[in-house]
């Protein structure tokens, strides 16, 4: 088994090849996963790899997790504003693995995690997906810091365009109802991190888009927008339908609608992505078309 992953990680390397710039960029993807993530072995009996992620806070204020990256740490610039998107990538890269390769590794290894470590970061150089995504992430950042002078062949990126309307449409995505309760009203979800791109090297730019969403999205006045609508929606309900709800499905779907509606007309949706993108126009792979 451990000789078959071996041979499997070389004619991966064989096929993609290692171009200079790309033999550079692995050497950043190498330095994430080795700054910024722990790998463990949940399981010895079944070799399940857990990839603990660090530097990690809960913010309560938009109930959500969020990256903070100390400064000591060497790109630290780079990993606050992309890491969230980076590490999206590689669960996505998990989630479509049928083969569980990576989880195969801890037990070609015997669990040794320092010794699984550097096949991972080998396997993840070679996943031309991941290292596309990483690597356009990396040229979006770096491509205008005047800083940068070590491997300027690796940032350079042609932005592509991306029309508002989309955008605003990945947006609501990362709302939805999930349920109805009589007495407590609807739940739902806040930024729920749906990507509706799939996992391919033809979508590396666009496949970072959805988390620009979810970033721009993830503020206070969001949150707190998010939680008025949902009131007059439970008091709307409430009026229109009484307290028995025969098919609560329905009646979530009716709603979800709505508050999809309320969101846009509201207008801090939208506020929050254009304010968003100012912030960060010169580091993102995309500029907005009207």
């Amino acid at each position: 088994m451990k000789n078959l992953i071996f041979i499997s990680l070389i004619v991966s390397s064989i096929i993609y090849g290692c171009q200079p710039s790309e033999e550079k960029c692995n050497m950043y993807i190498q330095h994430f996963f080795e700054t910024q993530a722990q790998f463990t072995c949940a399981d010895s009996t079944k070799g399940v790899v857990q990839l603990k992620f660090l530097n990690i806070s809960w913010n309560m204020e938009i109930i959500s997790i969020e990256f903070n990256i100390p400064d000591s740490i060497e790109y630290s610039d780079f990993y606050n504003a992309y890491t969230g998107r980076i590490v999206d990538a590689y669960y996505k890269s998990r989630d479509i693995d049928s083969t569980r390769l990576i989880d195969s590794l801890f037990i070609s290894q015997s669990c040794n995690c320092d010794d699984v470590r550097k096949i991972i970061i080998n396997h993840y150089c070679n996943d031309r997906v991941f290292a596309g995504i990483f690597k356009t992430a990396l040229s979006s950042f770096y491509t205008n810091k005047e800083r940068v002078t070590e491997h300027n062949e690796i940032f350079k990126i042609d932005k592509i365009d991306f029309k508002m309307d989309s955008l605003i449409q990945i947006a609501l995505l990362q709302f939805d109802i999930v349920k109805y309760d009589p007495e407590k009203g609807f739940a739902f979800h806040f930024v729920c991190g749906v990507n509706p791109f799939d996992y391919n090297y033809e979508n590396k730019e666009r496949f970072l888009i959805p988390g620009f969403c979810q970033e721009a999205l993830r503020n206070k006045e969001m949150y707190t927008t998010t939680k008025k609508i949902i009131r007059f929606l439970n008091e709307k309900v409430r009026e229109e339908n009484g307290e028995e709800i025969k098919n609560v499905e329905e009646v979530c779907n009716k709603y979800e609608k709505e508050l999809y509606r309320l969101l846009l007309e509201e207008g801090t949706l939208k506020n929050s992505l254009l304010e968003y993108y100012e912030e960060r126009k010169d580091i993102e792979p995309f500029r907005i078309k009207y």
